[in-house]
């Protein structure tokens, strides 16, 4: 019964440790923006990736997701960037790329 009880423990810790790797990011929005039909109000969001979507988390824990592309710079980049578009007066995101990594994140 010991041994069993010491396999679910593994098996439970294995599957815990890509949830728990998982990578977050810190990104500030400066303006009111819009993030594929989801508004974000400015400040800072952590940003995680799950599979073909971003998650933006703000401060009060409120999470707001979005469909991203994932694509490989050529050269990590210094600081994050937030790339938008003004359409009608409200900022649009398009990309973001994350500071020390080569990742850009892609928006449509």
């Amino acid at each position: 019964m010991m041994n069993k009880i010491n396999k679910w423990i593994l098996l439970l810790t294995l599957i815990g440790v890509p949830i728990a790797s998982a990578k977050s990011y810190t990104v500030t929005i400066a303006t009111p923006s819009v993030v594929h039909n989801v508004k974000l109000n400015p400040g800072d969001y952590r940003v995680k990736l799950d599979g073909s979507n971003a998650i933006f988390t703000d401060a009060s824990g409120n999470h707001y997701t979005a469909p991203v592309s994932v694509k490989q710079e050529q050269k990590k980049s210094d600081d994050t960037e937030v790339e938008t578009t003004n359409v009608a007066g409200l900022d649009h995101i398009s990309e973001i790329r994350l500071s020390g990594t080569r990742m850009a994140l892609e928006f449509n």
